[in-house]
């Protein structure tokens, strides 16, 4: 056998992390990204992108939010410059798990920054009507309503509302948060 490596400290942390040890998790995506970091420190060999999401994730899940942001950040940015100029869902993806911890943190004009990039550029890669699109619409919507930008927030809500209602199979739960916070705006 090869033994330890990126990618398969890289899929067992993500396996933990599927598990919910997201302590062990967290020790394999640190691992992952110790072994990346010595043989490939741009990540132009590896997934270095999908190991700092991973380890940010992670640390979101274990309560330490400003601790997870700077890998989630530099996922993002991985993601960004590995796709540019075209646009990618991975950039997206990054970017609404950076927007989260932002809006967790409080900071709702940076989070927002990063919803309305990961709308659009879901929207291109992936579709207007797409579930990926819909939950962009429907964090955004959320974003815009903790800083009482009503109409805003309305429309973001209504959209999401629309696309997840159109699956074929929906999560009733994701509907009734998402109805809930369109109501909201209309009080």
């Amino acid at each position: 056998l090869v033994g330890k490596n990126a990618a398969l400290c890289e899929n067992i942390g993500h396996t933990y992390s599927s598990m919910g040890d997201y302590p062990k998790a967290e020790e394999y995506f640190k691992e992952a990204l110790d072994f990346t970091k010595a043989k490939d420190p741009e990540g132009e060999e590896s997934n270095l992108g999908g190991i700092l999401l991973g380890l940010g994730l992670v640390k979101e899940r274990l309560g330490d939010l400003e601790g997870a942001l700077p890998n989630v950040l530099e996922a993002y940015q991985y993601y960004k410059k590995k796709h540019h100029p075209r646009p990618a869902s991975l950039t997206a993806k990054a970017g609404m798990s950076a927007s989260k911890l932002l809006k967790q943190l409080g900071q709702f004009p940076k989070a927002e920054e990063f919803a309305r990039e990961g709308v659009e550029i879901f929207k291109i890669t992936c579709g207007e009507t797409n579930p990926l699109t819909a939950g962009a619409l429907h964090d955004l919507g959320d974003i815009l309503w903790c800083q009482r930008r009503r109409e805003e927030a309305r429309e973001a809500l209504h959209r999401s509302y629309e696309l997840e209602v159109m699956k074929d199979a929906f999560s009733l739960i994701t509907v009734l948060e998402i109805h809930n916070l369109l109501m909201d705006t209309y009080l």
